[in-house]
C-alpha cells in the first residue's frame, strides 16, 4: 500500500508539476513581453523577502508532519483532532507575526529595491498584496499537511495544479489588455485563496472527526516531543531561508535588470527542481509509515533505492539542462536576455548538488532527526552570505561570486552533514558506504555531461527543431550511459520490478475497461 500510495503521489504530483510548468514558461514569456526585466527583477526580490518572512513558520509543518504519522497509522482521532487544533493556533499566531514583520520593511523599500520605485510605480501597493497573499495563506493551508502526512498528496497536487491554471490563464489576459502588474497580483491572492479554501472544505469532509476532537490537548509526552523538535527546525529553517533567499537580495543591489536576467535562468532550473522536490516529498509520509512499523535493515535498504532514483533524475536533469537551457532562453525570451555560461555552469553545479541531497533530508524529514540537524543550516548560512560578500566586494565577480557563496556553503555543510545524520542515527552504519556511492554518481554524472556537450556539438540546425533535436541527443546519452552501467545492481532490478507490476496493473484495468 505504501508503494502505491508513493507512485500515485509522484505521478500526480509530476503531472501537476508539468501543467504548472508549461502555464508558467508562457506566462514567463508574456510577462517578459508586456512588463520588462525590471518588473521581472522585482517579482523575484520580493518572493525572497516573503521568503525569508516565512522564517516565523519555523518548519513547524515538518515538525507536525513528523508527529501525525504515528496517530495516522494507528488510527487515532483524538490524536489527530489535537495535533491539527495545536497546527491551527500556532499558524493563526505565525499569521500575525508574519504581517507584523513584513509592515515593519516598509520603510526600507527604496533601499532595499535599489531605487526601482523611479520605474516601478505603485512599489508600496505591490509588496503589501505580495505580503497580503502569504499572510492569508496561513488560515487555511495548515490542513493541507494532513493529506500530505496521510499519503494523500495527490489530493494538494489536483487542487494547486487547477488553481495554478486558473491563475495563469487569468493573469496573462490581463497583462495582454491592461499591462497592469498590480492587478496581476490581485488574481493571484484571489487564486491562492480559493485554493486553500476549497482544500480546507475538502479536508473537513473527509475527516469529520476534527471538529468532534477540536478541544483536545496534547498530552505531556507530544508537547515535549513538538517543543525539541519546534527548537530543532526552528534553526534549520533560518539558516536554510537566509541560504535560498538572500541570493536575489544580493543580486538586486548589483542590478534589478541582472536579476531580472538571472530570474530567467531560475525559473528554468528552479522549476525543474521544485518539479522534483515535489515528487520526492509525495512520498515522505510513505518513508515515515515505513520507519514506524520495519525493521532498520529494511529502512536503510528503501534509502538505498531511492538515493539510486535520487541520482538517475538529478544526473538525467543536470545532463539535459546543461544542452538545453540557453537556447530556450534565446528562443523564448531573445539572445539578448542571455548571461556568460559560467552562470550557467554554477547554476547548474548547485543544482545537483542540491538536488542529490533530497533522498537524505527526505529520511530526516520522516525520521524526525530535526535535532541532529539543528545547526547545520544556520552555519551554511553564515557561510555562504560570508563567502557571497567576499567574492562579491573584495574579489568583485558580481553574480559569479554570489552564487559561487552557495556552492562553497553547501560543500561545507550539507555535502556531509546529513548523510552523517541519517547514517549514524537512522541506519547505523559506516559513512564510507554514502560517498562511495556518492563519488561514482558524480563522476557518471559528469562523463555523461561531456559526453552529451561532445555530440550535441555536432548539431547545426537551429530554431525549436534544433532545441528539440538536442534536448533527445541529452536524454538518450544520459538515460543510455546510466542503464549500460547500472543495469546489474540490485537498485536498478528493484524500481524494475515495481515498474513492471505497475504496469502489468494499468494494463489488466485498461483491459477490462475496454471488455
Amino acid at each position: 500500500m505504501r508503494t502505491e500510495n508513493s507512485i500515485r503521489n509522484s505521478a500526480f504530483a509530476l503531472g501537476g508539476q508539468f501543467v504548472s510548468l508549461l502555464t508558467g514558461f508562457i506566462m514567463r514569456t508574456v510577462f517578459v513581453h508586456t512588463l520588462g526585466d525590471d518588473y521581472l527583477g522585482l517579482n523575484g526580490l520580493f518572493t525572497s523577502i516573503l521568503s525569508m518572512l516565512s522564517l516565523t513558520e519555523l518548519g513547524l509543518g515538518t515538525a507536525v508532519s513528523f508527529a501525525l504519522y504515528k496517530p495516522l497509522a494507528e488510527n487515532d482521532e483524538p490524536k489527530i483532532g489535537a495535533l491539527m487544533h495545536f497546527y491551527k493556533k500556532a499558524y493563526q499566531l505565525i499569521a500575525l507575526l508574519t504581517a507584523a514583520f513584513g509592515l515593519l520593511l516598509l520603510p526600507f523599500l527604496d533601499a532595499i529595491t535599489n531605487g526601482v520605485s523611479d520605474t516601478v510605480p505603485h512599489l508600496t501597493i505591490i509588496y503589501l498584496l505580495f505580503l497580503g497573499n502569504t499572510v492569508l495563506s496561513y488560515f487555511f493551508s495548515y490542513k493541507r499537511t494532513l493529506i500530505t502526512a496521510h499519503q494523500k498528496h495527490y489530493l494538494n497536487t489536483i487542487n494547486e495544479s487547477l488553481f495554478m491554471f486558473i491563475q495563469y490563464v487569468i493573469q496573462m489576459a490581463v497583462l495582454l489588455t491592461t499591462y497592469n502588474y498590480v492587478l496581476y497580483l490581485v488574481v493571484q491572492m484571489g487564486c491562492v485563496f480559493c485554493s486553500n479554501l476549497l482544500i480546507s472544505r475538502k479536508v473537513d469532509k473527509m475527516y469529520p472527526y476534527l471538529k468532534r476532537y477540536k478541544g483536545e490537548r496534547l498530552d505531556g509526552e507530544t508537547r515535549s516531543m513538538m517543543k525539541t523538535n519546534i527548537v530543532s527546525m526552528m534553526f534549520h529553517r533560518v539558516g536554510s531561508v537566509a541560504v535560498t533567499g538572500t541570493d536575489n537580495i544580493i543580486i538586486a543591489q548589483i542590478s534589478m535588470a541582472v536579476l531580472g536576467l538571472y530570474s530567467n535562468y531560475t525559473l528554468i532550473i528552479g522549476t525543474i527542481r521544485t518539479v522534483l522536490s515535489q515528487v520526492f516529498n509525495a512520498v515522505t509520509a510513505s518513508v515515515g509509515n515505513l520507519i514506524a512499523v520495519e525493521s532498520r535493515e529494511r529502512q536503510y535498504e528503501i534509502y538505498k533505492n531511492i538515493n539510486f532514483v535520487n541520482f538517475w533524475i538529478f544526473g538525467f536533469f543536470t545532463v539535459a539542462l546543461g544542452q538545453t537551457v540557453e537556447p530556450f532562453i534565446a528562443l523564448c525570451f531573445g539572445g539578448e536576455r542571455l548571461l556568460s555560461q559560467g552562470v550557467l555552469y554554477i547554476s547548474l553545479i548547485n543544482f545537483y548538488l542540491n538536488g542529490m541531497r533530497l533522498s537524505s533530508v527526505l529520511v530526516i524529514n520522516a525520521a524526525g532527526l530535526f535535532k541532529q540537524v539543528k545547526y547545520k543550516s544556520f552555519i551554511e548560512a553564515i557561510v555562504n552570505l560570508g563567502v557571497s560578500l567576499f567574492f562579491l566586494i573584495v574579489l568583485k565577480w558580481g553574480i559569479y561570486g554570489v552564487l559561487l557563496g552557495t556552492t562553497v556553503s553547501f560543500l561545507t555543510t550539507n555535502l556531509w552533514w546529513e548523510p552523517y545524520s541519517i547514517y549514524r542515527c537512522a541506519f547505523k552504519e559506516p559513512l564510507r558506504k554514502y560517498f562511495t556511492s556518492y563519488a561514482v554518481y558524480a563522476v557518471v554524472t559528469l562523463g555523461a555531461y561531456l559526453l552529451a556537450d561532445f555530440l550535441c556539438g555536432f548539431i547545426t540546425l537551429g530554431g525549436w527543431l534544433g532545441w528539440i533535436l538536442v534536448g533527445i541527443v541529452s536524454s538518450l546519452v544520459s538515460n543510455a550511459l546510466f542503464f549500460l552501467l547500472f543495469f546489474r545492481t540490485r537498485e536498478f532490478g528493484y524500481f524494475k520490478e515495481i515498474c513492471l507490476r505497475y504496469g502489468h496493473k494499468i494494463s489488466n484495468r485498461l483491459t477490462r475497461k475496454g471488455e
